[in-house]
């Protein structure tokens, strides 16, 4: 719980009990402890209570104490994944850490704009000059209640960071210039093209690509991202447009120079081509298919070792599904011109037409052959497609009584339902019922009876339609006026 308060975020009992994969009430007596200890504090918002670490000492040594702790053993790709994010870039506190920090250290240190000094570091004249000119205020930063530079030992690096009020600063800015981003739910950051370039630039910093990083789909992923901002841009352009279009004091030409007035700079830069236009569905069939490979790398085993069938015929799904084996079989580079495409989301149809349209024909298997996966693994889900010999994917039909059995299991289930055994004896149940309900109406105490959970509405329409002929009809004593 420490650790993931390490990065200077207040978080409630609940999520701190998740990531320590305790139950609330435990995590509330560690965290009990730990507040006699002073190395948390409680802040409360209305009902919920949050908790954080005191300040930036706490955090420094739990950075030094975990650079002494052996390495956690990777048992899952997840696990790995975080633990190389973590490692790469993460908050220590409010300043940077992991192999970006190490190296923004020591490139600080090899330019000369720090000198060791006995108990840490001091900024040069050059260094103070070259962050000035990075558009940090050195002086503002000198003025904070801590210490202005000191070394950090990393946990991962085994080596130090740069901490303090200037290494806080510096990862403030960074952040500030879309350099960093944060990775949601953890203390990982991640460096942006924008930082990648900005760091080279005016630190000179290379940041080699990380395996992921230079991946297709990373690509594809980050170009979505690019999109996504853009249109979040043109949202706010929008609601500046329309707070001049909207405003009923202004005439046409008072509206046409407010909207000129927003800037032709900005007002150009929202225009987009077609390349530039998010998918409707985000991206993620083209995400996918940036990682074709892999799927293709036991997709066709897969397909070929299982036989499937259909509940319900004909099955489009079961078609496709079918030719896709026949394909694989006999290794087919292009889908025919008469595949199935009717079961195909609306939301991708762009991706199969756009690629048609452009001749581009082994695009369109990729995408259409992503779209029979993705829609065998719904009729799996649904029943509409199982596999025969599978005993969790069988067919529905195997887990209903058929007509031929159902005369034996009748007597068993009529006595584990309670209902009656002819439709006469069930006819006369109700009649029973209704007779009662009719009564009570009748006799003015309908409001404090309840009527049985499988028939709410029984009383409402009796209490509607309640009149002599149904007293009479059921022998009831009509309550006195």
């Amino acid at each position: 719980m420490l650790t993931v308060l390490s990065d200077g975020r207040a978080l409630p009992l609940c999520e701190l009990a998740r990531e320590a994969g305790v139950r609330p009430p435990t995590a509330l007596s560690h965290l009990s402890k730990l507040l006699q200890a002073g190395l948390v504090v409680d802040e409360r918002c209305g009902r919920h209570r949050y908790f954080r670490l005191p300040g930036p000492q706490v955090a420094h040594a739990l950075e030094t104490l975990a650079s002494l702790a052996p390495h956690h053993k990777v048992s899952s790709l997840r696990t790995s994944l975080a633990a190389d994010d973590l490692a790469t870039a993460r908050t220590c506190y409010d300043h940077l850490a992991g192999q970006v920090g190490v190296a923004l250290h020591d490139v600080l240190l090899r330019e000369g704009w720090l000198s060791q000094v006995p108990g840490g570091y001091a900024l040069t004249p050059a260094g103070e000059e070259a962050l000035g000119s990075f558009g940090l205020d050195v002086e503002r930063v000198r003025q904070a209640r801590r210490t202005f530079i000191r070394p950090c030992l990393d946990w991962s690096e085994r080596t130090h960071h740069l901490g303090g009020a200037l290494g806080a600063a510096l990862t403030s800015h960074m952040m500030e210039l879309d350099w960093l981003d944060r990775v949601p739910d953890s203390r990982a950051v991640r460096v942006t093209p924008t930082g990648r370039q900005g760091l080279q630039s005016a630190f000179r910093l290379p940041l080699p690509e990380t395996n992921r990083e230079a991946g297709p789909r990373f690509k594809v992923a980050e170009r979505q991202a690019e999109l996504v901002k853009a249109d979040v841009a043109r949202l706010v352009l929008l609601d500046d447009i329309l707070g001049v279009v909207l405003d009923a004091d202004l005439d046409d030409a008072a509206v046409g120079a407010g909207v000129r007035g927003l800037g032709p700079e900005r007002l150009a830069g929202a225009a987009r081509g077609d390349d530039e236009r998010l998918p409707r569905d985000s991206g993620h069939l083209q995400v996918m298919e940036a990682s074709f490979s892999h799927v293709r790398s036991f997709a066709p085993q897969v397909l070929a070792a299982l036989a499937f069938s259909a509940s319900v015929v004909p099955s489009e799904v079961l078609d496709a599904v079918r030719l896709l084996q026949a394909m694989n079989a006999e290794g087919r580079r292009h889908a025919p011109d008469g595949a199935p495409v009717d079961f195909v989301p609306a939301r991708w149809r762009p991706y199969l037409d756009g690629a048609r349209a452009a001749g581009d024909e082994n695009r369109f298997k990729h995408y259409w052959e992503l779209c029979v996966l993705f829609a065998l693994q719904g009729g799996l889900r649904s029943g509409e497609i199982w596999v025969e010999g599978s005993r969790r994917y069988a067919n529905p039909a195997s887990y209903l009584i058929d007509a031929e059995t159902w005369p034996l299991h009748r007597p068993e289930v009529l006595e584990l339902t309670g209902m009656p055994a002819t439709f006469a004896e069930r006819l006369a149940v109700v009649d029973g019922e209704i007779s009662r309900y009719a009564c009570v109406v009748a006799q003015g105490s309908a409001s404090s009876y309840r009527a049985p959970r499988r028939s709410p509405r029984a009383t409402t329409r009796l209490v509607r339609s309640t009149s002599p002929a149904i007293t009479a009809r059921f022998n009831c004593r009509t309550p006195p006026p």
